[in-house]
């Protein structure tokens, strides 16, 4: 529920409410009056609608629970320990998520409303844990509310906010003491894992390649060549500790170039088999900033100049305020000439949920140059 008359009438403080008037149905929401925009996401439609704290947390638990259940039956950590255990609205906890990094746990508050509820996911996020995968091993439990300005705002239990993880074979360092994200993108992990086969004896760009998670997964299945560009020399250096955590790969089959993407393109010689673009929401070169879909005006000639024939783009778009038809068509716009091998979505533990659109943000393609 976003801001508007309505809203004004809240508590100034997190709170169950009863929301709903003579004309709509009624819903229990949970509110939360530090957001500027969204003032309450709903918990229940379904009667009974209660709204007493102890009903409410029996109801978290519970769901927090199925949660679990639900990823214990995906049997993901037969190939990674990153796994996503809690997808906020698409486990019907919203605004909570709950990520399995080897052996520590990231909680993801993007509601105030949980900061009043700690105490309880303090205590029940690891005895659930424990109960539902007893041959998981977690030491550390770190909460951090997410918020417009991008703070740490850490809090962390056992004293453990770094650790490795291992993703298909890789292995990736997570800190969540030195920036807002942890260093890798758990959401993608079923989407790189599906391109596994992409990658054998072919020339690779990553462009806006973060930490390196598509760029060492690359090498890792045979890749002959790996470009991986970013502006942040921060990203960068972590990439670099990354790859030194995975011996086994042929660090002279890797260059690094921090600068912005366009500029690399403008600078490369070499064309590649594989581009793989995923650029942030807003990204910046410092000057300007620019949304994620218009950055594709100025780049698209430019990596479809740097693709060998017969070459593949594999594209992304972060944002649920674009809808996957409208990024598609614009991409194809751009790209004429070439065609949709495949679509990329959100994996198996992230569920999305009819009419919620802001959990459907992960949106990918992959196009085959046929000039």
């Amino acid at each position: 529920m976003t801001a508007d008359e309505y809203t004004k009438k809240f508590p100034k403080v997190p709170s169950i409410i009863l929301g709903g008037d003579k004309k709509s149905a009624q819903v229990v929401l949970i509110t939360d009056p530090k957001h500027p925009q969204v003032k309450a996401r709903a918990w229940s439609f379904a009667p009974p609608l209660k709204t007493d704290l102890p009903t409410f947390r029996f109801e978290v638990k519970t769901r927090i629970r199925e949660a679990f259940e639900r990823r214990a039956t995906l049997n993901l950590f037969n190939e990674r320990n990153n796994v996503i255990l809690a997808f906020g609205e698409g486990d019907r906890l919203p605004g909570l998520m709950i990520t399995a990094l080897n052996d520590l746990v990231y909680v993801q508050l993007y509601s105030a409303f949980w900061e009043t509820e700690l105490n309880l996911l303090e205590r029940d996020i690891p005895k659930l844990l424990r109960e539902v995968f007893p041959n998981q091993k977690f030491t550390g439990l770190a909460i951090q509310f997410r918020n417009l300005e991008r703070a740490k705002n850490l809090r962390v239990l056992g004293g453990k906010n770094q650790t490795t993880i291992t993703e298909f074979g890789v292995n990736y360092g997570v800190r969540l003491h030195t920036h807002y994200d942890c260093g890798i993108y758990t959401d993608m992990s079923e989407i790189r894992g599906s391109l596994a086969d992409e990658f054998k004896n072919k020339t690779v760009l990553n462009l806006f390649c973060y930490t390196g998670a598509y760029s060492l997964f690359a090498l890792k299945n045979g890749a002959s060549k790996v470009v991986s560009v970013d502006l942040s020399a921060r990203y960068l250096d972590w990439l670099d500790h990354n790859l030194g955590l995975n011996p086994k790969l042929d660090a002279s089959k890797h260059e690094r170039m921090e600068m912005s993407a366009e500029v690399a393109l403008g600078k490369l010689e070499q064309n590649f088999d594989v581009i793989i673009c995923d650029p942030p929401t807003a990204s910046s070169d410092g000057k300007k900033v620019s949304r994620a879909l218009d950055a594709y005006d100025k780049m698209m000639p430019l990596m479809l100049k740097r693709l060998n024939k017969g070459g593949k783009l594999v594209v992304f778009l972060n944002t649920h305020t674009v809808s996957r038809k409208a990024f598609e068509e614009k991409i194809l716009s751009l790209c004429q000439g070439m065609k949709i091998q495949k679509t990329l979505a959100l994996g198996s533990e992230c569920p999305r949920l009819n009419g919620f659109p802001e959990g459907d943000y992960l949106k990918g393609l992959i196009l085959v140059n046929q000039d």
